[in-house]
């Protein structure tokens, strides 16, 4: 017998091909992204953001999923740390608890490069229960933030770099 996850993310996977095959044959026109400017935050953007939430709300994650999905392809990166933390919100509730707790990984380590320190903090518990090598390491990422050296100026060589590779693709 399969277990209950594996049915989830076989109709997630899915429900994920149906909307390409869908945009595929034109019968839905996916608003363009233009890869030559930088994403910009608009109108039809904070529409699709509620229309997110709105979706989460009335029980429908993988509506969520899928519209938080587009939004990290397409929004700026000072809106990424939000949308991994309310995706991570979705697949907690659908008790996909890995990747909230990637999700949520990925939040946190976007408030820390952004200094937003209380931010990737109040971040922690949830991660360490889900993941408590992850929140181990991202305490020790916050600590060396945060821990002055002898001339008084915080520890910034252990950053991490954060790039769209982890992004899933769609």
């Amino acid at each position: 017998m399969l277990y209950p996850k594996l049915w989830m993310f076989v109709g997630l996977l899915t429900f994920s091909l149906s909307i390409h095959a869908t945009h595929a044959q034109g019968a839905v026109s996916a608003p363009s992204i233009s890869h030559g400017r930088p994403p910009v935050w608009n109108a039809q953007t904070t529409q699709t953001l509620m229309q997110a939430r709105q979706a989460y709300w009335q029980g429908y994650p993988l509506r969520a999923i899928r519209d938080y999905r587009y939004l990290l392809h397409i929004s700026p990166q000072k809106r990424w740390a939000d949308l991994y933390g309310e995706l991570g919100n979705v697949y907690y509730q659908m008790e996909d608890y890995y990747a909230a707790g990637m999700a949520f990984s990925h939040s946190a380590q976007i408030l820390i490069l952004e200094n937003q320190i209380q931010g990737a903090r109040n971040l922690l518990p949830v991660i360490k229960l889900i993941d408590p090598g992850e929140a181990q390491r991202l305490t020790i990422q916050l600590h060396n933030e945060e821990t002055p050296h002898h001339d008084r100026t915080p520890v910034l060589g252990h950053r991490i770099q954060v790039s769209a590779s982890y992004r899933w693709p769609f």
